[in-house]
């Protein structure tokens, strides 16, 4: 499973794996003050979830290029607004 949320959220992951597991992608910025908090709890058996965090620059982006914001915010290396 892929799921999308923006990172400025506040997020809670929880759930269990069997011959599995989850992993979050994008930055680790704090919540925005006031923000809302999105619970997903994941359960998986022999497969996983990847939960990308996007950045504001993802707004309108394809999914492809949402992933591809995400692992760049993870990094750090996010391109110059424009």
């Amino acid at each position: 499973a892929q799921i999308y949320v923006p990172d400025s959220v506040d997020l809670e992951v929880g759930g269990f794996s069997f011959m599995g597991g989850h992993e979050d992608i994008g930055s680790e910025r704090p919540p925005r003050p006031g923000a809302p908090v999105i619970r997903i709890r994941v359960y998986n058996l022999m497969g996983g979830a990847s939960i990308y965090r996007l950045p504001p620059e993802a707004r309108g982006a394809s999914l492809k290029d949402a992933r591809r914001l995400a692992k760049a915010a993870e990094r750090g290396q996010l391109p110059p607004p424009g």
